[in-house]
Order: C-alpha cells, then structure tokens, then sequence
C-alpha cells in the first residue's frame, strides 16, 4: 500500500506530465487546425489512467528479475496501449462522434502503434526512476553496513584501551604498596575511584570533545605523576582556547602510556613528559615527547615491544576513523622519542 505522500507525489506527477503533452499536442500541432480541446483532454485523461494502471500493475514484480521486469513491462505497455487506443476510438467515435470512418473490429485500434509508443516511453522512465532509487538505497545500505562495520572496529579498539589504562594504574598502586607507601597508594586509588567515575560508561562515546580527551589524559598523567614523585615532570603546552574538534575516544592514552613506560619508566634520573598542541588551518597537531636515552629505545617503540597496542593500535583507529586524512609519526629527535598526530579539523 502506498504512503499518502507518495501517491500524492505520484499523482502530481501524472498531471504534469498528461497535462505538458496535452498543451505540447494543442499547441505543436501540425495540420491547419488543432484538435479540439475536449478531444486532448480525453485522450490525455484516458492516457494517464492506462499508465496509472501500469503502474500498480509494476509493483508486485519490482523485486523479479530484471529480465523478467522488462519483459513483462513490455507485454503490459503493448497491451494497454492498444487498450488506451480502442477505449479512446470508441470514445471519439459513438460519443465525441468526430471520426468518419465507420469502425469495425479492427478499426478500433487505429493509430495503436502511436499509443504503444507513448507507454512505452512512460514504461521506460518508470523503470528508469525505479533503477536509480534502489541504486541510492542499496548504496545507503552499503554506507551504513560500513559505518557499522567502523564503529565496531573502533569500539573493539577502544575496549582494549580502558582496560589497558586501569592495569597500569593498578601496577602503580602496586609498586606504591611495595615500597611501603601506602598513603600516596590511597590517594591514587581515589583518583582513580573518580576518574573511573567520570569517564566510563555502560556505552563508551566512540568520540569524544578534545578538550574531554586532553582532560583524561592530564588525570592520567595526575596519577602517575604520584607514581614518580619528584622524578617526573610534566611539560603541558595546551592552550585555553581549544579548537571544536572531536577525537575518537581514549585515542591519546595509549600515546602517553608509551611516553611513561619507555620514557618516564625507563630513566634513572629526573624526566619529563611533553604535550603540546597546534593548530593550523585545516588541522590539528598533537605532539608527545618523552625521554629516550638509546638508539635501541627507540627502536623498541617503533617495533612495538613491549607496548600491547601501543603505537599500532592508535594508527588502526586513526586509519578506521579517519581513512588517509590523518597520519601518526615518531622518531627520535636527539635525546627525546617525539610523537606527532595529525587530525583534520
């Protein structure tokens, strides 16, 4: 059954179409004298009833074959056209009474060659619009089977993540209780008490506002900052104004943890974790620096030892969500292991 917006859209379209042709017939008209207008209304009239009728006779086999469709569209534009014809001679003959020839049988189908043609070509366009409709819907079916294809990828990602975080928050604690300190071990739990609280979900985002993303990452930071004591520093070069742009969730800790554990983590003396922030026309970037005393260091992050996910699980979620517009790349500057991401603003 069809929604009362597309039978009114429908309808609308078979006046303007009946109704062009009618003035086009009137008004292009070849001999001396045009036909009457009661005659093109009638013929036009009786043209959009046998073309509406077609199109009701379409519906049940618009999921057939398309060998099947076109030919049974053919054999319906024949015979309602050679109907269309009959119906319109008969009009003209016994109640318009304009044509001279007395008819018989055959006569009824006078200029049905002409009739045939017409739902022929309205049969096109039908199957034509009919084509291009299910071609967007199948490709909006495809978008969103890829889009859901995505964001599982990315929530699959992202459940590694959190709970990659929590373990080394609890390593922490860990070695805090180890060395006997059991105060700065409490007071690390309760941040973490709060930051769990405020950050996760039943449902995590699959993104998130920078500024909410920077916000977990200076708690991270927080926390193992009492970790360290006074051996480590943090270098945060974040301005107040921050661009709208949102980031896939959890997608800098991963970043920082590596910064720690080969940076921080590995260093005999004091060390600092740098983050900083630039934005330029089209984009933003974010670099991480840390610590990296040795050659073999590096190469150790680059092949991702020891790092789970690391560095390679953030360039998966910045392919999956942002295709080739965003690019992660790292090296060693000197004595110091840099990190730079690139996102489109």
């Amino acid at each position: 059954m069809f929604t009362s917006l597309f039978a009114r859209r429908f309808a609308w379209g078979q006046l303007l179409l009946w109704g062009a042709l009618a003035l086009l017939t009137r008004f292009t008209w070849l001999d001396v004298r045009p036909p009457e207008w009661i005659w093109i209304f009638s013929y036009m009239a009786l043209g959009a009833l046998f073309s509406s009728l077609l199109f009701v006779a379409y519906q049940p086999i618009l999921r057939w074959h398309v060998a099947a469709q076109l030919a049974i569209a053919l054999a319906l534009s024949v015979v309602a056209g050679l109907a269309w014809r009959a119906s319109f001679n008969a009009l003209e003959y016994h109640v318009l009474e304009s044509a001279n020839n007395q008819f018989h049988f055959w006569g009824y189908f006078h200029n049905g060659k002409s009739a045939v043609t017409q739902l022929l070509l309205w049969s096109c366009g039908f199957w034509l619009w009919h084509y291009q409709k299910r071609t967007q819907l199948q490709s909006k079916q495809q978008e969103k089977l890829q889009q859901q294809a995505r964001d599982a990828q990315l929530k699959l990602l992202q459940f590694q993540i959190d709970p990659h975080f929590l373990f080394n928050v609890l390593a922490s604690v860990d070695t805090l209780l180890l060395k006997k300190d059991s105060n700065t071990a409490r007071n690390m739990l309760n941040k973490l008490s709060s930051y769990l609280r405020h950050t996760l979900t039943l449902e995590p985002p699959l993104t998130q506002p920078l500024s909410k993303e920077l916000m977990r990452c200076r708690h991270y930071l927080d926390i193992e900052k009492m970790r360290f004591a006074d051996t480590l520093s943090i270098e945060w070069h974040v301005p107040e104004s921050l661009p709208q742009v949102t980031l896939p969730t959890g997608i800098l800790l991963p970043l920082l943890e590596n910064a720690v554990k080969h940076g921080a983590a590995a260093q005999t003396s004091h060390s600092s974790i740098g983050m900083a922030l630039e934005t330029q026309p089209h984009s933003l970037i974010i670099k991480m620096s840390n610590p990296c005393a040795s050659l073999s260091a590096a190469k150790n992050i680059n092949n991702n030892k020891g790092t789970g996910m690391g560095l390679y699980n953030t360039k998966q979620r910045l392919q999956t969500f942002y295709g080739n517009s965003a690019t992660l790349a790292y090296g060693q500057q000197g004595d110091l292991f840099i990190v730079t991401m690139t996102v489109p603003l």
